[in-house]
């Protein structure tokens, strides 16, 4: 098995931290020929500490290397579309960070590119391939929750504003606050596990309450620019109808006065339901014999394991053409949510999708 030529576009934070990580353990499937990024120094800090061979400050470069295969692309959101783009009609297959791009107008480009090129476009929807998720999936599959008619998911971070005044906090770069950063996840895993039904119509509030302040009491978070901007949400509610008629609700938020972090998905199902949270981990619920069960599997949360599967299925669908799990058609209707939140808060009313 000749191992995957990649390329990496975006050479730091998530590049670093996870994605390289899982790379490194993977050195007979994956070689990384290329990294690049605007910022020249950390390219090629990130090739020195790595033995990666080349380093570029223009994306374009890197797209150039004939025997490459595929790129990931970690660069902020409202660049996810064009990089995506110019990367499949080079000939090179894409793992692109969430959000699949600042909005669905900008995904539906890139779907439409990937059409016309034929090449793989996964997103990196790592808590997918979490162990407690895919026994979920399989429970889902096996019928064991009978119809699931409504789910309620969520991260709500007490203190977690990412990068104040950068990229992540400037509208127009990122395409939105905790909504478009972390909710991205917990969407994705509702409407993964209820077999990625279509939205319908969306009621959205947000609000920014928490934002303006760089330095509040002893709340702590990263300041990339105490000149830059804020002008994104801070926390976000939801609640989605989709067809088939069941519904879903959504609360993510960066800063909001809550006993803690909170991570959590509920399903309701008709035979059984289910809850995963970052305090309980896995719990079914469900009757057996007239007697009400909970059920709590013992299955551990690893966001490296989570990771590294995700990237060996990635490089499976590479080297054998079948189509990623994570696709961007599932992607597009993501962002048709997002917009539609936004939408709805700002009009103040029910939008249709």
């Amino acid at each position: 098995m000749q191992p995957v030529k990649l390329g990496m576009i975006g050479a730091g934070g998530i590049a670093r931290t996870a994605h390289y990580r899982a790379l490194t353990q993977l050195k007979d499937e994956v070689q990384v020929v290329a990294v690049a990024d605007v910022a020249i120094e950390a390219a090629q800090q990130l090739a020195r500490e790595f033995g990666i061979e080349q380093a570029f400050s223009n994306y374009q470069d890197l797209l150039t290397i004939e025997e490459m295969d595929a790129v990931l692309i970690t660069v902020p959101n409202f660049l996810h579309s064009p990089v995506a783009n110019d990367s499949m009609q080079a000939g090179k297959h894409v793992l692109c960070e969430k959000p699949m791009a600042i909005n669905a107008s900008e995904a539906e480009k890139m779907l439409e590119v990937k059409r016309k090129t034929g090449k793989h476009l996964m997103l990196a929807l790592n808590n997918r391939f979490r162990k407690d998720i895919q026994h979920l999936k399989g429970l889902v599959e096996r019928g064991e929750f009978g119809e699931i008619y409504h789910a309620k998911c969520g991260w709500m971070r007490r203190a977690g504003i990412p990068g104040w005044g950068g990229w992540f906090t400037t509208m127009s770069q990122s395409g939105g606050g905790p909504l478009i950063d972390i909710g991205v996840h917990m969407l994705d895993l509702a409407l993964y596990l209820m077999g990625n039904p279509k939205p319908v119509s969306v009621v959205g509030s947000t609000y920014q309450k928490f934002g303006d302040l760089k330095h509040a009491g002893n709340r702590v978070w990263n300041v990339a620019n105490p000149k830059g901007t804020f002008d994104v949400e801070d926390f976000a509610t939801a609640f989605i109808r989709l067809d088939l008629g069941a519904t879903l609700t959504l609360d993510v938020s960066w800063a909001a006065n809550i006993e803690k972090e909170n991570v959590f998905l509920n399903l309701i199902g008709t035979k059984s339901g289910a809850s995963v949270n970052n305090d309980l981990g896995t719990v079914l619920y469900s009757e057996q014999s007239g007697i009400l069960q909970n059920i709590h599997p013992h299955i551990s949360f690893d966001d490296h394991q989570a990771r590294l599967a995700m990237w060996k299925h990635f490089l499976h669908c590479v080297r054998t053409g079948e189509e990623p799990q994570s696709t961007p058609e599932q992607g597009m209707f993501i962002n048709k949510i997002l917009d539609a939140i936004y939408q709805s808060s700002e009009l103040k009313k029910e939008i249709q999708i």
